[in-house]
């Protein structure tokens, strides 16, 4: 699926994936809020992220938290795998961010109380969460910066 801009509303373009259109705003705002606060925006978009940088990574979409590189391509197959493997490991980690906040919430609704050890079970799950919120927002970045590098080398050629 390819980037498509919404014909009835041209003001709110969208972006079609998997799950259907998302607007551009909501993904532009979702990646820069996971990018400036992982812990807390990362991992409550933690689901969607994972999906939508599956996305990035199948070159179903541009990565919209990198809008500045958007004009500019790579022509290094070496580069492009690299970037291909990178953002796929990053969905991964929001994946997993989710699946243990998931498991901390399901525990707290079951009820806690009384049992030292399931409330720490519980501060392990969300603190393994944001561990993997920030491990993914580190790999966007680095992504990010590797992609800038190359597109800078290959126009000083």
């Amino acid at each position: 699926m390819s980037p498509v801009a919404d014909c009835s509303s041209p003001s709110r373009p969208t972006i079609r994936l998997a799950e259907g259109p998302v607007d551009q705003m909501f993904i532009k705002n979702a990646v820069t809020l996971a990018d400036q606060n992982p812990k807390w925006s990362g991992v409550f978009f933690a689901k969607f992220l994972g999906g939508y940088y599956e996305q990035v990574a199948l070159g179903n979409c541009s990565d919209e938290g990198d809008a500045a590189m958007e004009s500019s391509s790579l022509r290094d197959p070496e580069t492009e795998i690299l970037l291909h493997r990178m953002y796929l490991r990053a969905a991964e980690n929001y994946r997993q961010c989710h699946q243990l906040q998931d498991a901390a919430t399901d525990l707290e609704v079951a009820g806690i109380d009384g049992s030292a050890y399931l409330t720490d079970l519980v501060e392990v799950l969300k603190r393994n969460s944001w561990a993997q919120a920030e491990i993914a927002a580190g790999i966007i970045r680095d992504a990010r910066c590797l992609k800038r590098l190359r597109i800078e080398q290959s126009t000083r050629k």
